[in-house]
């Protein structure tokens, strides 16, 4: 996202031509260097944003537990099917008054729990299909 400018005076008198010569030698090898770059991460926002991702996955599987309405005896999903549906909630579930007032009373006990008295709402991320399949 960056670019470097390196300007080179030179002379046209044969009195400097030792002297842009050398200007110009130390250009062409200026030209020549390349960098590197990486991007700085802080690592505590890293870490946390990381966790705000895990809380958000297990909060899906909590309400998908809780509230979906799985029937034990139903034959269970493939591994591959059962992995790309890991946090993945349907909106019809998600927008369930029941579901609504249990989370956020879990974002209060978490509140609390952590000694901030600030209110917190309900939020996640939900998948816009419906007819989400549920495990």
């Amino acid at each position: 996202n960056s670019q470097t400018l390196f300007l080179a005076c030179v002379s046209p008198s044969d009195t400097n031509a030792n002297e842009t010569l050398s200007t110009l030698q130390y250009a062409n090898r200026a030209r020549n260097i390349r960098n590197a770059p990486t991007r700085n991460v802080d690592a505590t926002a890293l870490e946390l944003q990381r966790l705000r991702s895990l809380a958000n996955v297990l909060k899906c599987e909590l309400i998908k537990n809780r509230f979906s309405g799985v029937n034990p005896e139903v034959e269970r999903q493939t591994d591959s099917e059962y992995t790309n549906e890991v946090g993945i909630l349907n909106e019809e579930l998600a927008m369930r008054d029941d579901v609504v007032s249990y989370m956020n009373l879990i974002d209060q006990k978490a509140a609390e729990l952590v000694g901030s008295t600030a209110n917190v709402t309900f939020s996640l991320a939900v998948h816009p299909d419906p007819e989400a399949r549920m495990i």
